[in-house]
């Protein structure tokens, strides 16, 4: 438990395209992302994607646009979400 440890845990920024295709089976696993804005909000990464097990939301915005609101979503939705392991 005391011993010197020379490994560091370099911070990785990840970019991923995502859409919750949950929100026609069951609303609330996917909205909860949205309430309050998604800035550092902390994630649990799907198995085997990511260098962690959970993630800070640095943003997530429609695809294809530079607008910051995401209040309207669909289904059809693709969101770019950018994330980082810097808590």
């Amino acid at each position: 438990m005391f011993e010197k440890r020379d490994d560091t845990f370099d911070n990785e920024i990840e970019v991923y395209h995502i859409r919750c295709d949950a929100m026609s089976v069951n609303v609330s696993a996917c909205l909860s992302i949205f309430k309050g804005g998604a800035a550092n909000t902390i994630v649990k990464m799907p198995k085997g994607i990511g260098a962690g097990l959970y993630a800070r939301v640095i943003s997530l915005v429609p695809l294809g646009t530079q607008k910051r609101d995401i209040s309207a979503r669909s289904l059809l939705d693709t969101y770019e979400l950018t994330v980082d392991y810097d808590f």
